[in-house]
């Protein structure tokens, strides 16, 4: 859709392949569904004639603004849940940043795709050069997205891949409703993928949104929507204004100037986050790693918008980031006259390190889940 909406591609040239897991066909009592049919192979099925066709061309041509004509070949694959599409279309030529005409480049398919699914928080774009899995996304409400540019034909090969259990079925019933009565999308589906997470198992968060409620002094319930992205040296003024708003926070551990805080991003790039709420910058952290070890570093949240979960989110995005770099421990940055950071952190996944007063966190999916939850 992205691609398509942008004029990247040439949606007549649209070839979709899909495999999916047993349990798409439903559960019932089938010849050509039984374990002697359908276990060690692969068959198509629906060829030309698959219903969902259709459906796929009214919405593209929604986004093309004229009536377009796909190929879609699904496949049965012997496995009982997930799906896997891979789509294939020709590049269309564009006028570059550089002001010539020419193929898109890999960065702007990317900024693409963070364009329409930057906001959402169970799409996740893959890492550079990543091919997304099944089993990745099994028992899980989350889609994975990766693409690979063909230079030599110019083509895109653009790959997702989702439960079809969960997103794509009842998972995605119980987001639409969550909508429609005006809850927290996520409301019953923040829910860990069954496979466990690997180090070596790159993606990129682009992108993270929440809400929190919050009951002060028996006051009403309040929300607060924050949306949580990659921080830039744009952003400093407002970041250095927020550190300075924080009674006795510790400037000790980088140089805090716009100059150190632009060098430390270059050297980082991608991992330090911010939290927006109401077109402010309320969160931030600098995040950085020598290519074993991450450090947490000036982790803040502005005193009015704490009790929303917004600093949890915003550490849980950076760890996420850090396992694109494959880097399996992070430690936070706390200073023992901190009595908020240190009771915060003091929790079960977290380890008190005396000699250098700081808290380290073996990232991996078990301690990710317990500390989300």
């Amino acid at each position: 859709y992205p691609l398509v909406k942008e004029g990247l591609i040439d949606p007549q040239t649209l070839i979709i392949d899909a495999k999916s897991g047993t349990s798409g066909a439903g559960r019932g009592a089938k010849v050509a569904n039984l374990f002697c049919e359908v276990n060690e192979n692969i068959k198509a099925y629906g060829v030309a004639t698959h219903r969902h066709t259709p459906e796929i061309e009214e919405q593209l041509g929604y986004a093309a603004g004229q009536e377009i004509t796909v190929s879609f070949t699904p496949h049965l694959v012997p496995m009982n849940r997930g799906i896997l599409a891979t789509e294939y279309a020709s590049l269309k030529k564009v006028t570059l940043p550089d002001g010539s005409v020419g193929y898109p480049t890999a960065e702007m398919v990317r900024t693409a795709y963070e364009k329409y699914y930057g906001d959402e928080m169970f799409i996740r774009l893959m890492a550079p050069g990543v091919c997304p899995e099944t089993r990745w996304v099994e028992g899980s409400n989350f889609v994975d997205i990766g693409f690979v540019i063909d230079e030599r034909t110019h083509r895109v090969v653009m790959m997702g891949a989702l439960d079809n259990l969960v997103k794509g079925a009842a998972g995605q019933a119980v987001q639409n409703m969550n909508l429609l009565f005006g809850l927290d999308e996520a409301e019953g589906l923040r829910l860990a993928p069954v496979f466990p997470e690997a180090a070596d198992r790159p993606r990129s968060v682009i992108g993270q949104e929440g809400r929190g409620r919050d009951t002060e002094d028996g006051k009403e319930e309040r929300d607060m929507e924050y949306h949580i992205r990659t921080m830039t040296v744009e952003d400093y003024p407002q970041v250095y204004d927020l550190w300075m708003s924080i009674h006795k926070f510790a400037m000790r551990s980088i140089d805090d100037s716009r100059e150190g805080v632009e060098r430390f991003l270059k050297r980082n790039p991608g991992i330090s986050v911010v939290a927006e709420a109401e077109g402010r910058i309320v969160g931030a952290i600098l995040c950085g790693h020598d290519g074993r070890r991450a450090g947490l570093y000036h982790v803040c949240v502005r005193e009015d918008c704490r009790k929303h979960g917004i600093g949890k989110a915003m550490v849980t995005a950076c760890m996420r980031r850090l396992q694109e770099e494959k880097i399996n421990k992070v430690s936070l940055v706390a200073f023992r006259d901190n009595e908020v950071g240190n009771h915060f952190w003091n929790r079960e996944g977290w380890e008190l390190r005396e000699d250098l007063n700081c808290y380290d966190f073996v990232l991996n999916e078990e301690n990710i889940t317990r500390f989300n939850q």
